[in-house]
């Protein structure tokens, strides 16, 4: 089987994976390509700042070119075309290029402006920084092989940096041209480059032992509990249900599965009782026919005269209540399996229950159980005839086994709405409302000893539960302590 890393290895992973994810990114913004991310932003800053000139009057330009200047240290110049005097200029402390440029410099760049629909933006580098004559040379003769680079002598002032400027042609509302020049010095950014190689090498180091801190810790935080749960839940799986999966981590969603197993062992655990006692009270009803069948045989085979009609008639009931236990217990399989198909038709529910009554005839003759079925007319419903028979029998067998000194049991018929309403009562201790709610589970039984059925299996509770709820009907049990109980089911009325 494949080894799967734990939840602790894979946060571990996961937060080292981001932090390596977050150091790459930076190193390439801050490093690899800060020097084109530094000139694309200079371009952005000096293109928006052409764009923004106003067309008002010159005075505008002039105070627009002041706030460039402290604002964004760009230097401007407005020259006054077609012989390029100089009408306005605004420098910052640092030496401004455009004073450098001579006449025919500035008029390239003013045909420039002019060729290109009023505005014209490129790169140059003093030829201080060119290598060679050879290159100073190459600038000088063709500067169409270099669209970006402008090379200018430098006889006044020593520049070691490379410049953006951009020339735009501006009217203003008087009618009148300026040729508005531009200049933002791009600052080597080589040995910044240099500092923060240094320090993201401390930083990768620290990042990368502090989330490892980070990691562990936080996947002993979290998985601590889920380990805790899953030694807990192997108990559980050897079979101690009396687990307890309690936990104290704040995690919502930790709490929320140990109150789930605390749940769900409880359940397990209430089931193997139940399953405990189910095999018991099974073995019970099993033994009880068995030894009646067993000893009436024994009896008729070694006594002479006592091969009688009665002892044969035993025999053969008890042999129908064994059957009547396994086809109790099949039909619980079949109905929690859900594969029983109902077979619905117009049925008489009052001649049903008067059908299963006289079934008790012999019992009411012989132990002195009085059953007393009260109704006012013959009321139809559409359902399953047999399984209709189940639920009566049933519930009727319960009331029997579980009734008072008295011995007696009312059934009564009643008219709702349009539907009709069967209920069973006994006068028996009755019911808890604790008991209530899980009197229709299967397995269950109140805490009554088991007697045995004197007809029935005493499994019929469930299998009334599952085939009402087949039919969709409505059913409970109204009991009080002491007061007996009263079974009741509701079906609609058909006429």
């Amino acid at each position: 089987m494949k080894h799967k890393l734990s939840i602790r290895w894979r946060l571990f992973i996961a937060l080292e994976a981001f932090t390596l994810f977050v150091l790459i990114l930076l190193w390439l913004l801050q490093v690899v390509f800060l020097d084109d991310i530094y000139k694309k932003i200079k371009i952005n800053e000096i293109e928006s700042s052409t764009e923004s000139l106003p067309h008002t009057s010159l005075e505008d330009l002039k105070e627009k070119l002041v706030t460039y200047t402290y604002e964004k240290e760009i230097c401007g110049m407005i020259y006054l075309p077609p012989l390029l005097e100089v009408a306005y200029e605004s420098h910052t402390d640092s030496p401004c290029a455009l004073e450098l440029f001579s006449y025919p410099q500035l008029t390239e760049i003013y045909q420039y402006a002019k060729n290109s629909q009023g505005y014209y933006l490129l790169r140059y580098v003093t030829t201080n920084d060119m290598e060679n004559d050879q290159e100073k040379n190459d600038y000088t003769q063709n500067y169409d092989e270099y669209p970006y680079r402008f090379p200018i002598n430098v006889n006044k002032i020593k520049l070691e940096m490379d410049c953006m400027i951009s020339a735009s042609i501006i009217t203003i509302s008087s009618g009148e041209s300026y040729l508005v020049v531009l200049n933002s010095v791009l600052s080597p950014v080589s040995s910044t480059i240099d500092t923060l190689k240094r320090e993201y090498l401390i930083i990768s180091v620290v990042l990368f032992f502090v989330s490892a801190v980070l990691a562990f810790a936080i996947s002993f935080y979290i998985s601590g509990p889920i380990r805790s749960i899953t030694r807990t839940a192997k108990q559980l799986a050897e079979g101690n249900y009396n687990v307890d999966f309690t936990s104290k981590d704040p995690a919502s969603e930790i709490d929320e599965l140990a109150k789930t197993l605390n749940y769900a062992a409880k359940e397990l655990n209430q089931t193997e009782n139940l399953r405990r006692e189910l095999i018991s009270n099974v073995s019970h009803d099993l033994k009880t026919p068995l030894t009646l069948i067993s000893g009436y045989s024994e009896v008729m085979r070694d006594l002479p005269g006592e091969n009688s009609p009665e002892n044969l008639q035993i025999i053969i009931d008890e042999t129908k209540r064994l059957t009547s236990l396994v086809n109790d217990m099949l039909d619980i399989s079949k109905l929690e399996a859900g594969i029983i198909v109902l077979e619905k038709s117009k049925l008489s529910i009052t001649g049903l229950v008067s059908e299963l009554l006289e079934r008790y005839t012999k019992l009411k003759e012989q132990e002195g159980y009085t059953i007393h079925f009260d109704y006012t007319e013959n009321v139809f419903v559409y359902a399953d005839e047999i399984k209709m028979s189940q639920v009566v029998y049933n519930l009727v067998n319960n009331a029997v086994n579980y009734t008072g000194k008295d011995k007696a049991v009312f059934i009564r018929q009643k008219i709702v709405n349009g539907m009709v309403r069967i209920e069973v009562e006994d006068t028996g201790k009755g019911i808890t409302q604790e008991e209530i709610s899980a009197i229709w589970d299967r397995y269950y039984r109140t805490e009554s000893a088991h007697q045995r059925a004197p007809v029935g299996t005493g499994l019929g509770l469930s299998i009334v539960k599952k085939i009402l709820q087949l039919h969709d009907a409505h059913f409970g049990v109204n009991s009080t302590p002491g007061h007996g109980s009263v079974f009741w089911f509701m079906l609609p009325i058909v006429p």
